[in-house]
């Protein structure tokens, strides 16, 4: 299913930036062991109950606003937590969204310029 494949790579790097953020102080195994953990996670998603249960594990990831995405932090726009099944879709569409409009950006950047 390639839509899905879209949305485990934006689940990916949303949380692999989110464990960069966090800093933990660990020697370069144990990021790599982290990372690929959460890889094989990510690979078992096949659906949106899938993706919840992966954001509770990885729960601990959305204590504070990431950087550029605030909108995704623990809770959503409407106050949901991401760990509940709406707040799960809320967080894939904002995932999503903000991927069409860097999309966006990106191809009116390239028409511009030709």
């Amino acid at each position: 299913m390639k839509d899905l494949e879209i949305i485990r790579s934006l689940l990916y790097s949303d949380l692999k930036e989110r464990i960069e953020i966090q800093g933990i102080e660990c020697s370069i195994d144990a990021h790599k062991e982290r990372i690929t953990a959460l890889t094989d996670a990510i690979a078992e998603c096949c659906s949106m109950s899938d993706i919840n249960e992966l954001l509770c594990i990885y729960s601990h990831l959305f204590n504070e606003p990431k950087g550029n995405a605030a909108n995704l932090a623990f809770r959503d726009h409407q106050g949901l937590s991401v760990l509940s099944i709406q707040g799960t879709q809320n967080y894939v569409i904002d995932l999503l969204t903000n991927r069409i409009a860097t999309d966006l950006e990106v191809i009116h950047e390239y028409k511009s310029k030709n």
